[in-house]
């Protein structure tokens, strides 16, 4: 059976991407792969508005905010982490093992990062060596808003280095790096990037590579100065084997991403997620999280009294060839999540929610009448516009 995916991730991945990635590798000490290094950073450069340096490592997105905490962040120091979803949960432990003292912002899941209280955070911890954050918290679709806490960070007396989590972000929404004065942003490959996992990314700042310098060396693998030290201009290699072929895939990605330009590949984020909300409400389910009209990477929504999640998730796979996630961590008896992230086209938009009211009725919900399917048409519509792959 065919499978439509309106995952948080991995994402559907275009038939050039898989094309670019079925190729023979490349040889990593070669020109070719020097080539190809200097598109995916340039890239992603472009992808993050940003004019600072990018390191690509071969890992997951948690390799990744690993490295960016280890290499700009000395144990016993203090560092603010906002929690409001299980993956800035997954950045408390990471910089409690790494030896850090961590002041956590907590929020209920489902809420957003506040400006204010992050303000108010620094302010009794006038030591904090930096502020964490996601941009998008895939576990429970909420947007944080980075515009807002940004100048709050930068204006605090002690300086922190400001980290943002942009796995699921990256390639949805603008990030604004330059514009916005991060210090480190953190992304991946499976995202709204569109390629296969395997390859993750940190944009560096020129505070955090200062910070940087000022530690002792990071662990071996994750060494800014060894990735930065083969970084040649022109002639950049990785210091260790790479994930070629993730890359030669990256590279395809981001080439059709700049021929649709940032402010489509963000309004068709937009849309998608508008025809997804539109969908989901026509099927009376209620909505999770707080700016609903913000989480253009995932919609969450409660699944209706009685119905396990992760049932559900799994009988849509199975009976509709329809892939879709239940929630994570306190949220997975609660809540399903409808990713629209990536290349999404609206008829797997409209596959999904056909399913979803099929599925529903299933476990015992209303016989289907297509009102999902028509919402998320007429959303469309409206938009005059009926994205495809």
């Amino acid at each position: 059976m065919a499978q439509t995916w309106l995952t948080p991730g991995p994402t559907p991945v275009p038939a050039a991407v898989l094309e670019a990635q079925g190729r023979h590798p490349v040889f990593h000490r070669g020109r070719a792969f020097q080539l190809l290094l200097s598109e995916v950073t340039e890239g992603l450069q472009w992808l993050l508005e940003t004019s600072n340096e990018v390191l690509l490592y071969t890992a997951s997105g948690t390799g990744a905010l690993e490295a960016a905490i280890v290499n700009c962040f000395a144990p016993g120091e203090r560092i603010v982490v906002c929690v409001n979803g299980f993956f800035g949960e997954r950045v408390v432990t990471i910089a409690t093992r790494a030896g850090l003292v961590v002041e956590r912002l907590d929020y209920r899941w489902g809420e957003a990062v506040r400006a204010d209280d992050v303000a108010a955070c620094l302010a009794r911890t006038p030591d904090a060596r930096g502020v964490v954050l996601q941009h998008s918290e895939t576990s429970t679709s909420v947007v944080n808003d980075l515009a807002a806490i940004a100048p709050v960070v930068t204006a605090a007396p002690s300086a922190p280095l400001l980290m943002v989590d942009a796995v699921s972000a990256a390639g949805a929404l603008p990030i604004g790096t330059d514009r916005l004065a991060l210090d480190l942003v953190v992304g991946a490959s499976q995202k709204a990037l569109g390629a296969t996992p395997g390859v993750s990314f940190v944009a560096v700042g020129a505070r955090a590579w200062a910070r940087h310098g000022e530690l002792p060396p990071a662990p071996y693998y994750w060494d800014f100065s060894e990735y930065r030290r083969w970084a040649r201009p022109g002639t950049p290699e990785s210091p260790y084997t790479p994930a070629i072929s993730v890359i030669e895939g990256l590279a395809a990605a981001l080439r059709g991403l700049r021929e649709q330009g940032l402010d489509a590949v963000f309004a068709l984020h937009r849309l998608n997620a508008a025809a997804v909300k539109a969908g989901v409400a026509a099927l009376g389910l209620e909505p999770f999280g707080e700016n609903i009209d913000a989480g253009v990477v995932v919609t969450a929504v409660r699944a209706p009294p009685g119905v396990d999640p992760s049932a559900l998730a799994a009988h849509l796979e199975t009976r509709y060839g329809v892939v879709v996630a239940a929630g994570q961590g306190p949220l997975s008896a609660d809540v399903l999540r409808v990713g629209h992230l990536g290349s999404v086209s609206a008829a797997d938009v409209v596959a999904g929610i056909a399913a979803l009211e099929a599925a529903l009725a299933d476990f015992g919900g209303p016989q289907p009448t297509g009102a999902g399917v028509a919402a998320v048409v007429q959303t469309y519509r409206k938009a005059g516009s009926w994205p495809g792959r």
